[in-house]
């Protein structure tokens, strides 16, 4: 994400958006209330004719939002609000208008005032100036999956399945055959997939020797895709072979500063302790007023449904909370529900604290 303007919490900031991670901060950063303005596409109708399906053109607007929606699969995010200001002889004032945000838009937010877990985001997005996008195949005989992994989220979006006859019951001819056209639908997929989205690593994964097979094929077909491919082991061709790549170390190295290792970091030091019943964790929201009431917590994880939520709430008490945390040295962390460790802090009600020390009650 690149700033264009941005100087106290109480001002206007400029973003541009580089990349579908900037999609998901800004899902968690714009709320009912704030104020968008920027270039934006509508429909104009210049006559009164009701044939007259009008022409769309670029204008300024600006709106106050009423509803954001974010479209992950068409990697886009939309936000409604009616206008406030905008050209006269172009819109009406308070009607309605969605400016679609995807990489490359270029716009202004504006709060009453900005949260600090909403500072914090918009800092943190500034810093990272390298985000990884990786694109996953997990591949075994007749099998393939393909996913992404990228700065706050994990996915799986395509899979592949071909009936390939064992050496035992079929010609050896026919095996090869079959493998050789199901590496071919593979590596077509795989191309369609490199010519839409810019990746900055491929990851063959699977069990067995399929993917270095599969990898060897990929380089007869194009020798320039060395750089970008790595192999690496997994237990199988699908979704949860998948999720098993973050726990690898080649893996771990190559995502080292994105978000995702470190959220999953603490979603999984966090499970260890529930697993212990060591007493040194919290959840539940009256379990976590209590450990912060105590100066008790380290690390409070937050989904960021729960914290879209309070947002646009303006849930006092839920702020208050976090704003306690934080004062007392704690950290508030936003974990995002696109991946497997988010999922699991939702299933324990959308919050839980690593604490300081063991408590009693």
């Amino acid at each position: 994400m690149k700033i264009i303007s941005k100087k106290s919490r109480r001002e206007t900031v400029g973003i541009q958006v580089e990349n579908l991670d900037d999609l998901w901060i800004l899902y968690n950063l714009i709320q009912p209330g704030d104020r968008i303005d920027g270039k934006t596409s509508r429909r104009i109708i210049n006559t009164d004719h009701d044939d007259d399906k009008g022409e769309r053109r670029l204008i300024h607007l600006e709106i106050t939002v009423e509803e954001v929606e974010f479209h992950e699969f068409a990697n886009r995010l939309r936000a409604k609000g009616k206008i406030t200001e905008g050209p006269d002889d172009l819109v009406q004032l308070h009607t309605y208008h969605t400016f679609n945000i995807e990489e490359g838009t270029v716009f202004f937010v504006t709060k009453n005032k900005w949260t600090s877990q909403e500072w914090h985001l918009l800092e943190d997005a500034e810093k990272r100036k390298v985000v990884q996008k990786v694109l996953v195949i997990a591949i075994d005989a007749g099998e393939a999956t393909f996913g992404e992994i990228g700065d706050y989220y994990q996915k799986t979006s395509i899979k592949l399945s071909e009936h390939i006859p064992g050496k035992r019951y079929g010609d050896v001819k026919d095996d090869a055959e079959a493998r050789n056209n199901f590496y071919a639908e593979v590596y077509k997929m795989l191309e369609n997939m490199m010519a839409q989205a810019k990746f900055t690593k491929v990851i063959i994964t699977g069990p067995g020797f399929t993917r270095e097979h599969f990898m060897e094929y990929c380089l007869k077909k194009n020798p320039g895709l060395k750089p970008m491919l790595m192999t690496e082991s997994a237990s199988s061709a699908t979704q949860s072979g998948i999720r098993e790549l973050l726990a690898k170390q080649t893996v771990q190295v190559l995502l080292k500063d994105s978000r995702i290792l470190e959220e999953t970091r603490l979603v999984d030091e966090l499970l260890v302790r529930v697993a212990k019943d060591s007493a040194d964790f919290a959840y539940g929201v009256e379990e976590i007023k209590k450990a912060a009431g105590m100066g008790a917590i380290q690390d409070l994880l937050v989904t960021d449904e729960i914290m879209r939520k309070v947002n646009a709430e303006k849930n006092a008490p839920m702020l208050d909370l976090l704003k306690q945390v934080e004062a007392s040295r704690g950290k508030v962390t936003i974990i995002s529900t696109l991946h497997e460790a988010g999922k699991k802090i939702k299933g324990l009600g959308g919050m839980a604290a690593l604490l300081r020390f063991k408590l009693s009650y």
